[in-house]
């Protein structure tokens, strides 16, 4: 009885479980070995499901009378000493199956979204690795932004895509009030995220 609440069951029989609510004000009738019947007094707001009859139970059995024991931690308990570190590198590649790529980020954080800063930080790292902007996608060793683009996670028609050699490289933008709620921050963001693998 109340076993299927804890990890390792425990048994009393019913009509110690029943003796027990008694005291702790919950009339308590048995009906067979595995079932009693309690009656919820008025006055017992807090009692809104099993597993509170069930701590109330446990009040009455007595928490020190409940053995401890501390569960199986094999990350602690188990460590192993490394001769290589390789066969994890291995086992990330294997779960994420992504290759290695340098990537930049960038966020401007302030009362205002600053979207021309970021703007502007895009302009100079595509000087610094010599690709110029060309919005009529004319020349192959150019980038262009695609604003034609949908992610909720930006604000509406405040972002694009950097593409480059028709790839896209990378996202620049003002992140949506609710992304920015639910990491809670207060002040507007503009992001920068590029892939700069092949430049470097």
């Amino acid at each position: 009885m109340f076993a299927q609440y804890c990890d390792k069951p425990f048994e009393v029989d019913a009509q110690t479980a029943a003796k027990l609510l008694n005291r702790m004000s919950l009339r308590a009738k048995v009906l067979n070995s595995d079932t009693l019947y309690v009656d919820i007094p008025v006055t017992r707001a807090d009692i809104l499901h099993f597993c509170d009859i069930g701590e109330d139970f446990a009040v009455a059995y007595g928490y020190n009378n409940i053995q401890k024991t501390f569960p199986k931690t094999s990350c602690i308990r188990n460590q192993i000493g490394r001769t290589l570190l390789l066969r994890d590198l291995l086992k990330t590649i294997a779960k994420t199956d992504s290759p290695n790529e340098s990537r930049l980020c960038a966020i401007y954080y302030n009362r205002t979204p600053g979207f021309e800063i970021i703007h502007g930080l895009l302009d100079r790292i595509m000087t610094l690795v010599k690709v110029s902007y060309n919005e009529n996608k004319t020349n192959d060793i150019s980038y262009h932004l695609n604003n034609q683009c949908e992610d909720s996670t930006f604000f509406p028609s405040r972002h694009a895509e950097i593409i480059v050699r028709e790839k896209n490289f990378g996202v620049i933008g003002v992140l949506h009030p609710n992304v920015i709620e639910h990491s809670a921050l207060k002040l507007p963001c503009s992001i920068l995220e590029l892939n700069i693998e092949p430049f470097v």
